[in-house]
């Protein structure tokens, strides 16, 4: 047998019971087993495995800081906006006006429909249905279950009457329906001409003006009528001749009582209302058929009963005077018209006497 391939049997023995004991040390021994059982190359391998779950823990949570970042920060660089006013209407509903010019009305079963100031409205239903018509013509539809619908040229449908409908309401299809209100407004006016150009005539009334001034006294009489109101009166004569000299008013034309002259005489005479022997009278001896009164100052004569008047009477001369006043009638014509119609909107109007609203659905 060759040197080489010479061994002892007592020393092959003996290897073989100490290979086997360090085996079942290795199983007993985590450190030594894990240090057996995996090469360089399986511990590359582990390694990558080990980079690559890191990498995706990392990723995960780098994603959720940019999403929580990007939604911070459109909150807070969403502009904020202050309610100007706001008017609750008699149906309940509450209509209020910001300050960047749009207009929200919450109706009383709580849908909200905001018009912006750039003419888009936006409706949103308590089912959380949200519809928007932008400027451009078209819908928008956001149901409750994310799915979108969008149609674009929305064509007009035939308007009808007034309806108390909500202003959104869904098909047996499950599509939402927006209904649109438009109105116009009913205006009045008077004129003195019976016809006005784009006005409608719809009534005419009359009516009496004041009455004016009264006319002068006269012996003429007039026929009183609606138009015209008369008065009368019974006047009472007096007379005097008065000296142009001196001023002594006489009874008679003779020579003046009081500087002889008999050249100068005027002969005055007044009619007044009140009867001579009404008033506070006096006599003298030298004028038997006559008493004398004072008016305004003035001696004034005038007969006594049963002593002629000098005009083929007898006693004090009276007479019948008139005068009267007139009034017009006025003629008032009365016309409305409507005005145009206003634009389609979502916000809910209703009619009165003097507002006609027609609505339409759009789909």
């Amino acid at each position: 047998m060759p040197e080489e391939a010479h061994f002892c049997l007592c020393c092959l023995t003996k290897c073989n019971n100490i290979a086997v004991a360090n085996k079942k040390s290795n199983h007993l021994n985590p450190i030594s087993f894990f240090k057996s059982k995996f090469t360089f190359q399986s511990r590359k391998k582990k390694f990558a495995v080990i980079a690559i779950i890191l990498f995706i823990i990392i990723s995960i949570i780098a994603g959720g800081f940019y999403v929580s970042g990007k939604n911070n920060f459109s909150a807070s660089s969403k502009p904020q906006k202050s309610v100007v006013s706001t008017v609750t209407q008699e149906d309940g509903s509450v209509i209020k006006e910001f300050d960047d010019g749009s207009v929200e009305t919450k109706t009383a079963d709580g849908t909200i429909i905001t018009e912006e100031a750039d003419g888009t409205v936006s409706t949103k239903k308590p089912d959380g249905t949200v519809v928007t018509e932008k400027t451009d013509g078209t819908t928008e539809a956001k149901k409750s279950d994310k799915t979108t619908e969008k149609t674009t040229n929305i064509t007009e449908t035939q308007p009808t009457m007034p309806s108390t409908s909500e202003p959104t309401s869904e098909d047996t299809t499950g599509k939402t329906t927006i209904i649109q209100y438009r109105y116009r407004d009913k205006s009045f006016t008077t004129s003195s001409n019976n016809s006005m150009n784009g006005w409608k005539l719809y009534d005419t009334t009359y009516a009496w003006s004041d009455y004016g001034s009264w006319s002068n006294w006269s012996l003429d009489s007039f026929s009183s009528s609606d138009s015209r109101q008369v008065e009368s009166r019974t006047t009472y004569r007096y007379c005097a001749f008065k000296c142009t000299k001196c001023g002594n008013r006489d009874p008679y034309r003779t020579p003046c009582d009081n500087c002889k002259t008999s050249e100068y005489f005027e002969y005055q005479e007044l009619w007044y209302t009140t009867k001579g022997n009404s008033m506070s009278k006096g006599t003298l001896p030298t004028v038997p058929d006559k008493y004398y009164v004072t008016i305004n100052g003035d001696r004034w004569w005038f007969e006594k009963d049963g002593y002629l008047d000098g005009e083929g009477g007898i006693g004090q001369p009276s007479r019948k005077e008139y005068r009267y006043r007139d009034r017009k009638q006025i003629t008032t014509y009365h016309f409305y018209k409507w005005s145009d119609w206003s634009e389609w909107s979502t916000i809910p109007v209703s009619s009165s006497d003097t507002r006609e609203v027609e609505t339409r659905n759009v789909n």
